[in-house]
């Protein structure tokens, strides 16, 4: 999920959808300890992580997100696990 102008998209495997919402919102809707930010505008399922490195966290699929700074710790914990 990526947060952009007020808007969430969320990227599935099959399609993008737009939403007016916040990622703020977006996460307290997702199940816990399934999604989590890896930045101020993302949020990510932990299942789909192939590897997480300090500036960047790779998708199965080849994508590459952004790692904040503040977010590194408590995502590589969730990574871990």
């Amino acid at each position: 999920m990526e947060s952009s102008n007020h808007t969430l998209t969320i990227a599935t495997t099959k399609a993008e959808y737009s939403f007016p919402i916040s990622l703020s919102e977006a996460e307290n809707m997702v199940p816990p300890g399934v999604f989590y930010r890896c930045h101020n505008s993302y949020l990510v399922n932990i299942g789909k992580v192939e590897e997480i490195c300090r500036t960047a966290c790779k998708l199965h699929d080849g994508a590459q997100l952004p790692m904040g700074r503040r977010y590194y710790q408590s995502f590589q914990t969730a990574f871990i696990h």
